[in-house]
């Protein structure tokens, strides 16, 4: 038997840690709170977001510079 090719199982992803900050921050401006950040297997940036919470709420110290 002759040993098969090995395929790498990762690729290089399809955006950059800037591109994932632009994204939170242009749901910022629209007015929403940012609640969470998933990336599928496939590259898609999904945002978890819900209103923009009053100034007196507690943050839960997640802070993406304006």
């Amino acid at each position: 038997m002759t040993p098969r090719k090995l395929i790498p199982s990762h690729k290089k992803p399809r955006f950059t840690p800037q591109d994932i900050v632009r994204a939170i921050k242009g749901v910022k401006k629209a007015g929403l709170e940012v609640y969470g950040v998933e990336i599928t297997p496939t590259g898609t940036i999904k945002i978890s977001t819900g209103p923009r919470r009053n100034p007196d709420e507690q943050s839960d110290g997640f802070v993406i510079p304006e």
